[in-house]
């Protein structure tokens, strides 16, 4: 998995990619908020998540450990 700035730095300490084992985004989200506080809490409107190069805002979308998922930051506008 891959993570882009800025969360990386908010929230994984630099750390631009981890591993994590999770069975669908729902799953992963829960992984990784236990693994940073507050994580989970913004996820749905900070974060965009594409899985295998198709960004997904269906929590349910499986993952497999082959899964590219990409983690990135959600840009405001109007």
């Amino acid at each position: 998995m891959t993570i882009l700035p800025p969360l990386d730095a908010e929230f994984f300490g630099g750390a631009g990619s981890m591993d994590v084992d999770a069975g669908n985004v729902f799953e992963l989200v829960g992984a990784l908020g236990r693994r940073s506080a507050g994580f989970a809490e913004v996820a749905d409107v900070r974060v965009a998540v594409a899985v295998d190069d198709v960004l997904t805002a269906d929590w349910a979308t499986p993952l497999s450990s082959n899964s590219a998922v990409l983690l990135v930051p959600r840009i405001g506008g109007g």
